[in-house]
């Protein structure tokens, strides 16, 4: 009797456990979702919309400072890392599409423009 119960109690407990699972998985897969069309939804902002979520009365003058003073000790590296990426995915389409005349195509060295703009009037 003690075995058929602890049989029939782990089955329940094991599909409990499944259904707790599944329902999380299901509430994670949604909030992902929601995640992701908020994020295309900004991906397709123009500059127009952004002025329009946030004039330039709601903010500081020194924010504007604040957020070009760090964007130009930051720019180095975000020019290094940008670089690299730009590397490591362009380089592997133009060793496809390189002519036969040519033994490689490689980027020997790659810098974006520095930083010499400042924000002014926030985008």
């Amino acid at each position: 009797m003690a075995f058929v119960f602890g049989l029939v109690l782990g089955i329940l407990v094991g599909l409990a456990i499944i259904v707790v699972f599944v329902r999380l998985e299901n509430h994670r897969s949604k909030l992902r979702s929601e995640l992701a069309t908020t994020v295309a939804a900004f991906a397709r902002m123009t500059v127009e919309d952004s002025r329009k979520l946030l004039p330039s009365e709601y903010y500081p003058s020194w924010v504007l400072k604040w957020l070009n003073l760090h964007l130009q000790k930051i720019w180095p590296y975000v020019n290094e890392a940008a670089s690299e990426l730009i590397k490591t995915s362009v380089e592997p389409i133009l060793e496809q599409y390189r002519p036969m005349i040519l033994s490689s195509l490689k980027f020997s060295k790659l810098l974006l423009v520095p930083w010499h703009r400042s924000l002014q009037g926030f985008l």
